[in-house]
């Protein structure tokens, strides 16, 4: 397995995902396993990791998977605390790192796709995903707000040579982690990966910002 998960420190351990679909923390000292997790699809996002709300001394781990779900996790034992699935698109992924805000509050979740591995079969449909950005609550992992890179929806465009129906715009995957700006209440995603060639709005490779409080596209 493939380790594509920046580690995360604290209190002498060591926080990590993997390719393999699962999360884990390591004594730091050592290497040994404290505890292990298996989500549901592999783990590239960096380990975010913030107070226990309402319990004193206690901390949770986020990440994201490649099936664009979100886990919460007692960072002491591994418990699950809740999980969120912020896309509900066969090819959705959290292909960036999730960012807690500094009241930590709020947890950013950047979203991508990897359709383009599915586009290289000409009797695939290409392609319908779009990138975005989802708000968590971080005690709940209740939605508070998503807004997607591309403004419209894929609709039908041509069909190729094996008479395959394409789509577009699509793309535009959040593969960065988010940067919050609490002066301008914003928050800034880069942008990549346009699957179609059809006009998208200067969406891909792009940067964007989003009103951190409301998901409302601001440039």
């Amino acid at each position: 397995a493939s380790l594509r998960s920046q580690p995360t420190v604290g209190g002498g351990w060591l926080w990590v995902g993997s390719d393999n679909s699962m999360g884990y923390a390591l004594d730091a000292e050592t290497g040994c396993v404290h505890w292990s997790f298996e989500a549901t699809r592999p783990v590239i996002s960096s380990i975010a990791i913030g107070p226990m709300a309402e319990s004193e001394d206690r901390y949770v781990v986020y990440f994201g998977d490649f099936g664009a779900n979100v886990y919460a996790l007692d960072a002491q034992t591994g418990e699950q605390v809740w999980t969120t699935q912020v896309e509900d698109h066969h090819a959705a992924a959290v292909s960036g790192s999730v960012v807690l805000d500094p009241e930590g509050e709020r947890l950013i979740v950047p979203i991508g796709s990897w359709e383009e591995v599915m586009s290289t079969s000409p009797s695939y449909e290409c392609c319908t995903s779009r990138g975005g950005v989802a708000v968590l609550d971080v005690k709940t992992g209740r939605q508070i707000w998503k807004a997607p890179t591309l403004a419209l929806e894929a609709k039908p465009t041509w069909k190729n040579a094996s008479g395959v129906q394409q789509y577009g715009p699509s793309g535009s995957g959040v593969w960065s982690s988010p940067t919050i700006d609490l002066k301008r209440n914003a928050v800034y995603v880069g942008t990549a990966n346009a699957y179609t060639p059809v006009p998208d709005g200067g969406a891909s490779d792009a940067i964007i910002a989003f009103d951190l409080s409301s998901g409302k596209r601001l440039w």
